[in-house]
């Protein structure tokens, strides 16, 4: 082999490496969801952008928060879904109100001291067939803050 084979050999090895790290399989049109989490405090607005399966968020009784979700092709592209998006808590720890569309909810926190997930299921599939994804929110709620000190006494030891 003289110089200008070998050039020639490692320039199409070296293209055939870069075409082998941008190649993605391609999966089913809509993989998973994004959870966006929109939150109002005293640092002002900012979001929480997961695109895990799952994402956790702490809050207290009384604590309100709105999320929107972004369904996520195979690509990592934003796409769309087949219908409107189904929200569900897994207990009544918290009320979820989902808009008109699904692609937004408002979560409302009930009781203090326990945990809970919120789930939003849609249909991936565009078109005839149906393919269920779906993503979910792990909520911790902390027990509220104390206002008071009540002093309780042991009866008495004879």
């Amino acid at each position: 082999m003289d110089a200008i084979n070998v050039l020639q050999f490692i320039l199409i090895f070296a293209l055939l490496l870069a075409v082998a790290a941008l190649w993605k399989p391609r999966l089913h049109p809509a993989a998973h969801f994004v959870i966006q989490l929109f939150n109002s405090d005293a640092h002002g607005e900012y979001l929480v952008d997961q695109s895990k399966d799952t994402i956790m968020l702490t809050l207290r009784k009384g604590d309100t928060r709105t999320v929107r979700i972004r369904p996520i092709d195979a690509d990592g592209n934003t796409t769309t879904l087949d219908g409107v998006p189904y929200w569900d808590a897994s207990s009544d720890a918290v009320t979820v109100t989902a808009a008109e569309d699904g692609l937004s909810a408002s979560i409302l926190v009930n009781t203090a001291a326990s945990s809970v997930q919120v789930s939003v299921s849609g249909d991936g599939a565009q078109g005839d067939t149906t393919t269920t994804i779906t993503g979910t929110l792990d909520i911790t709620v902390l027990p509220t803050d104390a206002v008071s000190i009540s002093i309780d006494v042991d009866p008495a030891v004879a």
